[in-house]
């Protein structure tokens, strides 16, 4: 009589060799170059604009913080926002419209945020972004016995039963989620401070923003001129956006979201 083949002691998904990983070489790998007409123009004027944009990043730099100044001393005298002022440079060069916006809804406050509003009694509102309901747990869900019971139980005592709708037919619970805004109130009572505690407030609360234009007159080679003189004061920056724009533009998009942090008074 044959002896029976020996039952095996071992798994062979567990005892199965991983696949070694395939690492693709690009090394050595030629592509294909065509001549745009155009490209060489355009490569340089991207550099050119990104250059620009990041002298536009450092600029604001120093002219928010002045902003600031100017809105809390005004707003606190007034008790209220002030009036958005025109913008006039040293020089008569630039004009614009100067505005101080409360910061938006889609730009929550961190927890430190809010704890330094709450010091200073700043009120802030807290906006539902997920209504509070109920679901039901899904691991009883493939419990058919239990689920049945449930849902006879409930028929018994007149839960509404939408066939048409089975989302409308049981009851479900989500928790809430919210997120704790700037309101107008925010803003009216930051005015309301001293001056130099609105100071430290409204970077937290506001957005400035200057709408700028040149004064009437005023030419482009004036303007590149002006341009050229800050890439000179700039030279990192200028090689930097010659090389790879596309680095320094995600810097100075970084930088134009970065808010002044505020300190407790």
């Amino acid at each position: 009589m044959a002896k029976s083949a020996p039952k095996a002691t071992f798994n062979v998904f567990d005892a199965a060799p991983a696949l070694a990983k395939v690492v693709k070489n690009s090394k050595g790998k030629v592509k294909p170059t065509f001549e745009l007409e155009g490209l060489d123009d355009y490569a340089q004027y991207r550099a050119i604009s990104v250059a620009a944009e990041s002298l536009c990043v450092e600029r604001r730099s120093t002219m928010d913080p002045i902003l600031y100044n100017y809105f809390a001393e005004e707003g606190c005298k007034l008790r209220r926002k002030p009036e958005n002022p025109d913008g006039k440079g040293v020089e008569g060069i630039g004009l614009g419209s100067l505005e101080l916006r409360k910061r938006g809804t889609n730009s929550p406050l961190s927890p430190e945020e809010q704890e330094f509003l709450a010091a200073n009694n700043v009120p802030v509102e807290t906006v539902i972004v997920t209504p509070a309901t109920f679901i039901i747990n899904p691991k009883f869900l493939s419990d058919a016995a239990l689920m049945k019971k449930v849902g006879e139980a409930l028929a018994a005592i007149g839960v509404p039963v939408d066939m048409t709708n089975p989302e409308n037919s049981f009851i479900q619970r989500q928790q809430e989620v919210s997120k704790v805004v700037v309101s107008d109130e925010t803003i009216d009572a930051t005015y309301k401070l001293e001056p130099c505690v609105a100071r430290e407030i409204l970077p937290v609360v506001t957005t400035p923003g200057i709408r700028s234009k040149l004064a009437a007159g005023v030419t482009l080679d004036t303007a590149l001129k002006t341009f050229i003189n800050g890439l000179h004061a700039n030279p990192d920056m200028t090689n930097e956006a010659m090389t790879d724009p596309s680095k320094l533009n995600s810097k100075n998009e970084q930088a134009s979201k970065r808010k002044p942090r505020a300190k407790a008074a």
